[in-house]
């Protein structure tokens, strides 16, 4: 009976175990996102704003798959909003940290969003691209001007 007894604790064990350490973690913000707009370039397709994506190589093979050529172009969507936390403009593409936009762009952005009259929870989609320079090695463009004073906005 006892032994009946030590496998049952150890099966309960064994399943809070489980359920504490098997949590999934989403990769968008913990807060709900509102996309206010879509972000455009005077020149469209140009795709000249670079974010940086040196941690988020394994998320964006996900995003493509296993590609084997030297070159390759993957067009998305994606939406872009401030992380009040880390105080930085993210960039998502398919509810996937991608990347973030440099220092000069995020407070252009902030300060878009504070003149036009947004919260700080609103986002904006834009067009991006996912772009293979060496196998295995991406980089991600966003059709956002580098200058971020200069853009069009479409209000939803």
């Amino acid at each position: 009976m006892s032994f009946i007894i030590i496998i049952l604790i150890l099966f309960v064990f064994a399943y809070i175990l489980f359920k504490v350490f098997s949590t999934v973690k989403l990769e968008l913000p913990e807060s709900t996102l509102k996309i206010a707009g879509k972000i455009f370039t005077e020149n469209k397709n140009f795709f000249e704003h670079e974010i940086i994506v040196t941690l988020y190589q394994e998320e964006l093979i996900t995003l493509v798959g296993n590609q084997n050529s030297d070159r390759n172009n993957v067009f998305k969507n994606a939406v872009i909003c401030l992380e009040k936390e880390t105080n930085k403009i993210a960039v998502y593409i398919d509810t996937l940290r991608v990347g973030y936009l440099n220092k000069i762009n995020s407070s252009s952005f902030v300060n878009f969003l504070k003149t036009k009259g947004f919260s700080e929870r609103d986002a904006f989609e834009v067009d991006a691209v996912i772009m293979s320079e060496k196998i295995n090695q991406w980089s991600v463009k966003l059709d956002i001007p580098y200058d971020m004073e200069k853009f069009r906005f479409d209000k939803y």
